[in-house]
């Protein structure tokens, strides 16, 4: 008998010895409620930790994570939106200038004034994370220098 036969062996009479065990000690009720009670306990005191921590981080006026996703959420937006206006500029959408009415002076008012809201928020967000934020996945052109 071959070194490999016999340690197949072996592992098959310990498998089936150790599943054997196992199966009656997982019947076992009050070993069931026991993991129960201990498995509530660990969730109960991982929430009172939580909120601890949050009411620690929020009185010490240093962002959570809800905040710094909440922040991160809006600079998204608002870099969404901002793409959307300068490719309907760029492109020259007559339809939108004449269904707002507006010039495109206004439109690139519109436009400066966002992007000046998404660097205020660019900077907001590298101060709650500490850390550079990742660039937009999509460039927009160069802004061109007001005419007037």
């Amino acid at each position: 008998m071959s070194s490999k036969q016999i340690f197949d062996q072996l592992y098959q009479t310990w498998e089936a010895q150790t599943a054997a065990y196992l199966e009656k000690l997982m019947r076992n009720s009050s070993l069931l409620q026991l993991s129960g009670g201990l498995l509530n306990g660990v969730l109960r005191s991982k929430i009172i930790v939580d909120d601890m921590m949050t009411a620690t981080w929020k009185s010490l006026m240093v962002p959570t994570k809800r905040d710094q996703e909440r922040a991160l959420h809006l600079l998204n937006e608002l870099g969404s939106r901002l793409n959307d206006v300068e490719e309907r500029v760029e492109d020259g959408d007559s339809e939108l200038l004449r269904q707002t009415s507006r010039s495109e002076h206004e439109l690139r008012t519109e436009l400066d004034v966002l992007g000046r809201k998404v660097d205020h928020l660019t900077q907001l967000l590298e101060q709650l994370t500490g850390s550079e934020p990742k660039p937009a996945a999509k460039k927009s052109a160069p802004r061109r220098k007001r005419t007037v």
